[in-house]
């Protein structure tokens, strides 16, 4: 079987995800100041964590009334 080349069609970016997924948090289009809850789920701290790493930008989180916030701070 041959395959066809094609020219001039424009790559997608890149999923910014684990293992090629999607993230399922905005860190990407937050800005500093910028925060979303999470109801119910104490493991945002660590996904925090490694998205400080990941994406070169800093967040915090804090277990408020109804969840944890995390903020994106620098």
């Amino acid at each position: 079987m041959m395959y066809e080349i094609e020219k001039g069609i424009e790559m997608p970016g890149a999923n910014h995800g684990w293992r090629g997924r999607p993230s399922k948090y905005p860190w990407l289009k937050m800005e500093i100041g910028d925060s979303f809850l999470i109801t119910g789920n104490k493991s945002l701290r660590c996904a925090a964590s490694k998205a400080n790493a990941k994406y070169d930008r800093r967040f915090a989180t804090r277990t408020v009334e109804g969840g944890v916030r995390v903020w994106r701070v620098e």
